[in-house]
């Protein structure tokens, strides 16, 4: 997973985690710093599915996009 650039960060509470996704095939995925480090790692294995599941790629209603990430 070359193409992946993990940063930790302070964001708004609200938001635990964000991925974005670049033209050139690579994604930053910026991770919440004010949660706990089990948190982060939860909050990162959600992010990677996104990239997993390609949902950047598709337009399927954000529930059910949401709700593929959340399955472990």
């Amino acid at each position: 997973m070359d193409n992946i650039i993990i940063r930790v960060v302070d964001l708004p509470y609200a938001v635990k985690g964000v991925t974005i996704p670049h033209t050139d095939c690579t994604y930053n995925i910026y991770i919440n710093t004010k949660y706990s480090v089990e948190t982060q790692n939860e909050i990162l294995q959600h992010e990677l599915r996104h990239i997993q599941n390609f949902d950047f790629d598709n337009f399927d209603n954000i529930k059910i996009i949401e709700q593929r990430a959340n399955a472990v």
